[in-house]
Protein backbone atom coordinates (compact mmCIF):
# COMPACT_ATOMS: atom_id res chain seq x y z
CA UNK A 1 0.00 0.00 0.00
CA UNK A 2 1.40 3.38 -0.95
CA UNK A 3 1.43 6.16 1.61
CA UNK A 4 -1.94 7.71 2.34
CA UNK A 5 -2.53 11.30 1.25
CA UNK A 6 -4.64 12.45 4.18
CA UNK A 7 -3.73 13.12 7.78
CA UNK A 8 -7.01 11.83 9.22
CA UNK A 9 -8.88 8.68 8.33
CA UNK A 10 -12.53 8.37 9.28
CA UNK A 11 -14.22 5.01 9.75
CA UNK A 12 -16.81 3.96 7.21
CA UNK A 13 -20.44 3.89 8.42
CA UNK A 14 -21.44 0.91 10.55
CA UNK A 15 -24.22 -0.02 8.11
CA UNK A 16 -21.67 -0.38 5.32
CA UNK A 17 -19.38 -2.31 7.64
CA UNK A 18 -22.13 -4.78 8.48
CA UNK A 19 -22.67 -5.43 4.78
CA UNK A 20 -18.95 -6.02 4.32
CA UNK A 21 -18.90 -8.38 7.28
CA UNK A 22 -21.75 -10.42 5.80
CA UNK A 23 -19.63 -10.87 2.67
CA UNK A 24 -16.65 -12.30 4.57
CA UNK A 25 -16.27 -16.11 4.77
CA UNK A 26 -17.72 -17.70 7.89
CA UNK A 27 -14.35 -19.28 8.69
CA UNK A 28 -13.06 -15.80 9.48
CA UNK A 29 -15.40 -15.44 12.46
CA UNK A 30 -13.54 -16.91 15.40
CA UNK A 31 -15.11 -16.57 18.84
CA UNK A 32 -14.43 -13.18 20.45
CA UNK A 33 -13.63 -12.78 24.13
CA UNK A 34 -14.78 -9.89 26.30
CA UNK A 35 -11.30 -8.37 26.16
CA UNK A 36 -11.72 -7.89 22.40
CA UNK A 37 -14.99 -6.04 22.93
CA UNK A 38 -13.20 -3.38 24.99
CA UNK A 39 -10.90 -2.46 22.10
CA UNK A 40 -13.02 -3.41 19.08
CA UNK A 41 -14.10 -0.84 16.50
CA UNK A 42 -17.36 -2.71 15.96
CA UNK A 43 -19.28 -5.68 17.37
CA UNK A 44 -21.99 -7.33 15.27
CA UNK A 45 -25.29 -8.84 16.41
CA UNK A 46 -23.58 -12.21 16.97
CA UNK A 47 -21.07 -10.68 19.38
CA UNK A 48 -18.17 -10.96 16.93
CA UNK A 49 -15.62 -8.17 17.31
CA UNK A 50 -13.92 -6.32 14.44
CA UNK A 51 -11.08 -3.87 13.93
CA UNK A 52 -11.18 -1.26 11.19
CA UNK A 53 -8.45 -1.81 8.60
CA UNK A 54 -7.25 1.49 7.16
CA UNK A 55 -5.42 -0.31 4.36
CA UNK A 56 -8.54 -1.92 2.85
CA UNK A 57 -11.22 0.46 4.18
CA UNK A 58 -13.03 -2.51 5.75
CA UNK A 59 -13.79 -3.99 9.14
CA UNK A 60 -11.90 -7.25 9.63
CA UNK A 61 -12.84 -9.89 12.23
CA UNK A 62 -10.67 -10.48 15.27
CA UNK A 63 -9.40 -14.03 15.69
CA UNK A 64 -8.04 -15.24 19.02
CA UNK A 65 -4.54 -16.62 18.54
CA UNK A 66 -3.02 -15.96 21.96
CA UNK A 67 -2.78 -19.65 22.82
CA UNK A 68 -0.98 -20.37 19.55
CA UNK A 69 1.42 -17.46 20.06
CA UNK A 70 2.06 -18.60 23.64
CA UNK A 71 2.82 -22.14 22.45
CA UNK A 72 5.27 -20.82 19.84
CA UNK A 73 6.90 -18.65 22.49
CA UNK A 74 7.19 -21.60 24.88
CA UNK A 75 8.98 -23.64 22.22
CA UNK A 76 11.47 -20.79 21.99
CA UNK A 77 11.83 -20.34 25.75
CA UNK A 78 15.64 -20.45 25.64
CA UNK A 79 15.63 -17.45 23.29
CA UNK A 80 13.21 -15.62 25.58
CA UNK A 81 15.42 -16.20 28.60
CA UNK A 82 18.29 -14.61 26.69
CA UNK A 83 16.10 -11.58 25.97
CA UNK A 84 15.36 -11.18 29.66
CA UNK A 85 19.04 -10.42 30.20
CA UNK A 86 18.47 -7.23 28.20
CA UNK A 87 15.42 -6.22 30.22
CA UNK A 88 17.29 -4.24 32.85
CA UNK A 89 19.26 -2.43 30.16
CA UNK A 90 16.12 -1.35 28.30
CA UNK A 91 14.45 -0.17 31.51
CA UNK A 92 17.42 2.08 32.32
CA UNK A 93 18.51 2.83 28.75
CA UNK A 94 20.23 6.22 28.93
CA UNK A 95 20.49 6.65 25.17
CA UNK A 96 16.74 6.32 24.66
CA UNK A 97 16.25 9.27 27.00
CA UNK A 98 15.65 12.85 25.95
CA UNK A 99 18.71 15.10 25.62
CA UNK A 100 18.06 16.66 29.04
CA UNK A 101 17.68 13.30 30.73
CA UNK A 102 20.77 11.96 28.98
CA UNK A 103 22.78 14.91 30.31
CA UNK A 104 21.64 14.06 33.84
CA UNK A 105 22.68 10.44 33.30
CA UNK A 106 26.09 11.29 31.81
CA UNK A 107 27.91 10.31 34.98
CA UNK A 108 26.37 6.81 35.01
CA UNK A 109 27.83 3.76 33.30
CA UNK A 110 26.53 3.54 29.71
CA UNK A 111 24.33 0.59 28.78
CA UNK A 112 23.56 -0.96 25.38
CA UNK A 113 20.76 0.57 23.39
CA UNK A 114 20.35 3.73 21.35
CA UNK A 115 18.45 5.38 18.53
CA UNK A 116 19.84 4.68 15.08
CA UNK A 117 17.01 6.72 13.57
CA UNK A 118 13.41 7.44 14.44
CA UNK A 119 10.58 9.64 15.66
CA UNK A 120 9.92 10.92 19.19
CA UNK A 121 6.66 12.52 20.33
CA UNK A 122 6.05 16.13 21.28
CA UNK A 123 4.73 16.28 24.85
CA UNK A 124 1.21 17.43 23.97
CA UNK A 125 0.76 14.53 21.57
CA UNK A 126 2.37 11.99 23.90
CA UNK A 127 -0.12 12.82 26.66
CA UNK A 128 -3.08 13.38 24.32
CA UNK A 129 -5.26 10.50 25.50
CA UNK A 130 -7.54 9.94 28.48
CA UNK A 131 -8.77 6.35 28.45
CA UNK A 132 -7.05 4.75 25.47
CA UNK A 133 -4.30 5.01 22.86
CA UNK A 134 -3.65 2.83 19.83
CA UNK A 135 -0.87 2.43 17.27
CA UNK A 136 -1.30 0.90 13.80
CA UNK A 137 1.77 0.55 11.61
CA UNK A 138 3.46 -1.52 8.96
CA UNK A 139 7.08 -2.39 9.70
CA UNK A 140 9.40 -2.55 6.69
CA UNK A 141 11.39 -5.66 7.55
CA UNK A 142 13.60 -7.60 5.11
CA UNK A 143 14.07 -11.20 6.20
CA UNK A 144 17.66 -10.38 7.21
CA UNK A 145 19.03 -6.97 8.07
CA UNK A 146 22.37 -7.52 6.31
CA UNK A 147 25.46 -5.37 6.64
CA UNK A 148 27.76 -5.58 9.65
CA UNK A 149 25.06 -6.19 12.27
CA UNK A 150 26.32 -8.58 14.95
CA UNK A 151 24.04 -7.56 17.84
CA UNK A 152 20.33 -6.94 18.32
CA UNK A 153 18.49 -4.39 16.20
CA UNK A 154 14.83 -3.54 16.91
CA UNK A 155 12.19 -1.91 14.68
CA UNK A 156 9.84 -0.78 17.41
CA UNK A 157 7.49 1.88 18.80
CA UNK A 158 5.51 2.62 21.92
CA UNK A 159 1.82 3.53 21.65
CA UNK A 160 2.43 6.52 24.02
CA UNK A 161 1.19 4.72 27.16
CA UNK A 162 3.98 4.31 29.73
CA UNK A 163 2.62 0.89 30.73
CA UNK A 164 1.82 -0.15 27.18
CA UNK A 165 3.58 -2.72 25.03
CA UNK A 166 6.09 -2.66 22.22
CA UNK A 167 5.14 -5.12 19.47
CA UNK A 168 8.02 -5.14 17.04
CA UNK A 169 10.50 -6.83 14.70
CA UNK A 170 13.85 -7.93 16.11
CA UNK A 171 17.08 -9.01 14.44
CA UNK A 172 20.09 -10.69 16.03
CA UNK A 173 23.15 -10.50 13.81
CA UNK A 174 22.40 -12.11 10.46
CA UNK A 175 19.64 -14.39 11.75
CA UNK A 176 16.19 -14.05 10.18
CA UNK A 177 13.71 -11.66 11.78
CA UNK A 178 11.61 -12.41 14.87
CA UNK A 179 8.34 -10.80 16.03
CA UNK A 180 8.36 -9.95 19.74
CA UNK A 181 6.19 -8.32 22.39
CA UNK A 182 7.69 -6.45 25.34
CA UNK A 183 5.13 -5.39 27.99
CA UNK A 184 6.05 -2.52 30.31
CA UNK A 185 3.07 -3.32 32.58
CA UNK A 186 4.34 -6.79 33.48
CA UNK A 187 6.64 -7.41 36.48
CA UNK A 188 10.21 -6.52 35.58
CA UNK A 189 11.30 -10.15 35.33
CA UNK A 190 8.46 -11.08 32.96
CA UNK A 191 8.24 -8.30 30.37
CA UNK A 192 9.30 -10.39 27.36
CA UNK A 193 6.03 -12.05 26.42
CA UNK A 194 5.91 -13.15 22.76
CA UNK A 195 8.60 -14.67 20.55
CA UNK A 196 7.49 -15.70 17.03
CA UNK A 197 10.34 -16.62 14.66
CA UNK A 198 10.35 -16.01 10.92
CA UNK A 199 9.21 -19.58 10.22
CA UNK A 200 5.91 -18.89 12.05
CA UNK A 201 5.09 -15.59 10.32
CA UNK A 202 4.17 -16.59 6.77
CA UNK A 203 0.52 -15.53 7.24
CA UNK A 204 1.56 -12.09 8.47
CA UNK A 205 4.38 -11.12 6.12
CA UNK A 206 3.57 -9.67 2.71
CA UNK A 207 5.21 -7.53 0.03
CA UNK A 208 3.79 -4.09 -0.73
CA UNK A 209 4.98 -1.09 -2.76
CA UNK A 210 6.62 1.53 -0.56
CA UNK A 211 8.27 4.52 -2.21
CA UNK A 212 7.98 2.81 -5.60
CA UNK A 213 9.61 -0.49 -4.63
CA UNK A 214 8.19 -3.75 -3.29
CA UNK A 215 9.18 -4.23 0.35
CA UNK A 216 8.38 -6.94 2.89
CA UNK A 217 6.17 -5.67 5.71
CA UNK A 218 4.22 -6.88 8.74
CA UNK A 219 1.22 -4.90 10.02
CA UNK A 220 0.66 -4.53 13.76
CA UNK A 221 -1.99 -2.89 15.94
CA UNK A 222 -0.99 -2.19 19.52
CA UNK A 223 -3.60 -0.80 21.94
CA UNK A 224 -3.72 0.27 25.58
CA UNK A 225 -7.26 0.96 26.83
CA UNK A 226 -8.97 1.49 30.17
CA UNK A 227 -11.51 -1.29 30.79
CA UNK A 228 -12.79 -0.42 34.30
CA UNK A 229 -12.41 2.29 36.92
CA UNK A 230 -9.10 0.77 38.03
CA UNK A 231 -7.96 -1.52 35.20
CA UNK A 232 -6.27 -1.09 31.82
CA UNK A 233 -5.60 -3.64 29.11
CA UNK A 234 -2.75 -4.01 26.63
CA UNK A 235 -3.53 -5.91 23.43
CA UNK A 236 -1.63 -6.75 20.24
CA UNK A 237 -3.01 -7.88 16.89
CA UNK A 238 -1.18 -8.99 13.76
CA UNK A 239 -2.89 -8.54 10.41
CA UNK A 240 -3.30 -11.95 8.79
CA UNK A 241 -3.02 -11.50 5.02
CA UNK A 242 -4.13 -15.08 4.33
CA UNK A 243 -7.38 -15.05 6.34
CA UNK A 244 -8.02 -11.30 6.02
CA UNK A 245 -8.37 -10.89 9.76
CA UNK A 246 -6.66 -9.33 12.77
CA UNK A 247 -5.20 -12.09 14.95
CA UNK A 248 -4.90 -11.24 18.63
CA UNK A 249 -1.58 -12.66 19.78
CA UNK A 250 -1.29 -11.02 23.20
CA UNK A 251 -3.28 -9.25 25.92
CA UNK A 252 -2.77 -8.36 29.58
CA UNK A 253 -5.03 -6.58 32.10
CA UNK A 254 -3.56 -4.72 35.08
CA UNK A 255 -4.24 -2.04 37.70
CA UNK A 256 -2.87 1.49 37.12
CA UNK A 257 -4.06 5.09 37.01
CA UNK A 258 -4.00 7.55 34.12
CA UNK A 259 -1.06 9.34 35.72
CA UNK A 260 0.85 6.03 35.64
CA UNK A 261 0.26 5.91 31.87
CA UNK A 262 1.78 9.36 31.37
CA UNK A 263 5.52 9.40 31.92
CA UNK A 264 8.23 11.80 30.75
CA UNK A 265 10.36 8.91 29.45
CA UNK A 266 8.43 5.68 28.96
CA UNK A 267 6.05 6.15 26.06
CA UNK A 268 7.96 9.03 24.45
CA UNK A 269 9.40 7.18 21.44
CA UNK A 270 7.46 6.46 18.30
CA UNK A 271 8.77 4.32 15.41
CA UNK A 272 12.53 3.96 15.86
CA UNK A 273 15.43 1.79 14.81
CA UNK A 274 16.79 0.79 18.23
CA UNK A 275 20.46 -0.14 18.16
CA UNK A 276 22.82 -2.19 20.32
CA UNK A 277 26.19 -1.53 18.67
CA UNK A 278 28.15 1.64 17.94
CA UNK A 279 28.37 1.64 14.13
CA UNK A 280 26.43 0.23 11.18
CA UNK A 281 27.27 -0.11 7.50
CA UNK A 282 25.83 -1.82 4.39
CA UNK A 283 22.50 -2.74 6.01
CA UNK A 284 19.33 -3.31 4.00
CA UNK A 285 16.57 -0.70 4.05
CA UNK A 286 14.40 -0.99 7.16
CA UNK A 287 11.73 1.31 8.55
CA UNK A 288 8.01 1.97 8.81
CA UNK A 289 5.09 2.67 6.48
CA UNK A 290 1.91 4.58 7.31
CA UNK A 291 2.22 4.98 11.08
CA UNK A 292 -1.20 5.83 12.55
CA UNK A 293 -2.28 6.73 16.07
CA UNK A 294 -5.72 7.20 17.56
CA UNK A 295 -6.78 8.44 20.98
CA UNK A 296 -9.68 7.82 23.29
CA UNK A 297 -10.49 11.03 25.16
CA UNK A 298 -13.89 10.03 26.53
CA UNK A 299 -14.75 8.19 29.75
CA UNK A 300 -13.77 4.53 29.80
CA UNK A 301 -17.45 3.51 29.68
CA UNK A 302 -17.79 5.10 26.23
CA UNK A 303 -16.92 3.15 23.08
CA UNK A 304 -16.05 6.30 21.13
CA UNK A 305 -12.51 6.79 19.84
CA UNK A 306 -11.10 9.70 17.85
CA UNK A 307 -10.13 9.15 14.21
CA UNK A 308 -6.92 7.49 13.11
CA UNK A 309 -4.26 10.13 12.36
CA UNK A 310 -0.95 9.78 10.58
CA UNK A 311 2.11 10.60 12.68
CA UNK A 312 3.15 13.97 11.26
CA UNK A 313 6.07 16.28 11.97
CA UNK A 314 3.89 18.76 13.87
CA UNK A 315 3.50 16.21 16.71
CA UNK A 316 6.85 14.42 16.46
CA UNK A 317 10.50 15.01 15.66
CA UNK A 318 13.32 12.91 14.22
CA UNK A 319 16.38 11.74 16.15
CA UNK A 320 19.51 10.32 14.55
CA UNK A 321 22.23 9.54 17.08
CA UNK A 322 24.95 9.09 14.48
CA UNK A 323 25.42 5.31 14.31
CA UNK A 324 25.65 5.31 10.51
CA UNK A 325 22.01 5.27 9.36
CA UNK A 326 20.95 7.46 6.43
CA UNK A 327 17.51 8.25 5.05
CA UNK A 328 16.43 6.34 1.93
CA UNK A 329 13.00 8.03 1.89
CA UNK A 330 10.75 9.88 4.33
CA UNK A 331 7.26 11.33 4.50
CA UNK A 332 7.40 13.18 7.81
CA UNK A 333 7.09 11.27 10.00
CA UNK A 334 4.65 8.47 9.21
CA UNK A 335 6.75 6.70 6.58
CA UNK A 336 10.50 6.34 6.39
CA UNK A 337 13.19 3.91 5.36
CA UNK A 338 16.82 4.01 6.46
CA UNK A 339 20.00 2.12 5.60
CA UNK A 340 23.68 2.31 6.43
Amino acid sequence: MEVANTKKYRSIPVSVALLVCMMLPSSAFADSAARDLSAADMVDSNGIAYLFDVETDRYLPIRQREAKAAAITQRNRTHLEFEQQLDGNRATDTRLLSKTARARAATEDPVPGGVGYGAFFQDQFQYGFTSGTSLLYSIICPSQVGGNVYSHLYLTSTNRAAKGVEAFISYLGQDTLVFKVFDWAQPESDRWQVYMPYSELSDYLTTQPVNGEGRQIVTVQNTTVQVSSTQWMNAVWLKNYRTNSFDRVYSYTYNVTLSDQRDSHYGEWGPIVETFQEHFENTNVVGFNNVYFKSKTTDYTSKTWNDWELLTDDVSYIRNDGYGFMTAFRRPNYTFGVYS
